[in-house]
């Protein structure tokens, strides 16, 4: 893999954020649903690193989406749906 390139991971679980830094400038996950139900969104806060939205660690980047769908059960309380839009702008 050139690492000189940019790199984008695709890994569903953000938790394992650390294990792709060495090679990846951005990660986009999801997983977490962004809680689905008040008050899952601020107990995920607790258990990962990022449980929802865009953080920056040194040099990469990790995007958590709350997604479009759920788990288990067919609706969501507190959280919303979403689906993200990425623009990428590459610098020399």
């Amino acid at each position: 893999m050139d690492t000189s390139l940019p790199t984008i991971t695709l890994d569903h679980n953000p938790e394992r954020f650390d294990q792709h830094t060495y090679f990846t400038d951005l990660q986009l996950s999801g997983h977490t649903h962004n809680g689905q139900i008040f008050p899952g969104n601020i107990i995920l806060h607790y258990y990962y690193q990022n449980s929802y939205g865009l953080s920056h660690y040194k040099n990469h980047y990790l995007l958590v989406s709350g997604g479009y769908g759920s788990w288990g059960f067919p609706f969501r309380l507190g959280t919303q749906c979403e689906y993200d839009t990425i623009y990428l702008t590459m610098r020399k």
